[in-house]
């Protein structure tokens, strides 16, 4: 899916950037000998072949596959919705995910999200790590993004690392040119946009003091606020 160029220099950056173990869970469908009318998947067999290949370059990496139709009940119990979705597992402490078959700038910014969950740490700042830690209110960050977009990794890696940071996060990457629906629901425009508890939006790459302050301001109770401006 690759050439063989990008393949050799993303196989650096896994050797560099690999700590510990990390698996890579594909939520996904099996090939169907027949045509089944609502479970078309176009992008569940680019989704494998790529993550086929990430995983060879790497003995670091491992690959798991299940069906979400024969093993429905263990998707529902992740919160695994739709298909394909990619699920990062290392040491990071809240859910990472990719929804789509990964391409782009997007593989780029999946590679950063593997190496984090790798380390489990990341280059948040001391301030940010410490309001995650005391975060008591979870937080389901929606990022939309497309393969061709330059600014979309910056606000991928910013949500993935809060999940890595804080089990009280679960960070989704979406392709949208692969889930209009859910684009069109979104009312997605442009990218990246980033749609946080289906309550706040915000359009555009944002600082991480920027995101930070735009939660913070999300989770004040309502009658908190109500104090601030007596």
């Amino acid at each position: 899916m690759v050439s063989s160029v990008v393949r050799d220099k993303m196989k650096q950056i896994l050797e560099d950037r690999l700590a510990d173990e990390v698996k890579l869970v594909l939520f996904s469908q099996k090939e169907l000998p027949i045509y089944v009318p609502g479970r078309e998947c176009p992008q569940c067999p680019v989704a494998r072949k790529v993550l086929e290949e990430l995983v060879g370059m790497s003995p670091k990496l491992q690959l798991e596959f299940h069906d979400i139709y024969s093993e429905g009940d263990l998707a529902r119990e992740r919160g695994v919705e739709r298909i394909p979705t990619i699920e990062i597992e290392g040491r990071n402490r809240g859910r990472m995910r990719f929804l789509g078959a990964p391409a782009g700038h997007e593989l780029s910014a999946l590679l950063d999200a593997i190496s984090d969950a790798s380390t489990g740490s990341t280059s948040l700042g001391n301030d940010t790590k410490q309001w995650l830690q005391e975060l008591g209110s979870s937080l389901h960050i929606r990022v939309f993004s497309t393969p061709t977009c330059p600014y979309c990794p910056q606000m991928a890696r910013l949500a993935w690392q809060l999940a890595v940071e804080s089990p009280q996060v679960t960070a989704e990457v979406v392709d949208a040119t692969a889930f209009p629906d859910l684009a069109q629901r979104y009312m997605v425009y442009g990218v990246p946009k980033t749609i946080v508890n289906d309550r706040l939006s915000l359009e555009g790459a944002m600082a991480e003091a920027d995101l930070v302050a735009q939660l913070r301001t999300l989770l004040v109770p309502p009658s908190e606020d109500r104090r601030g401006t007596e």
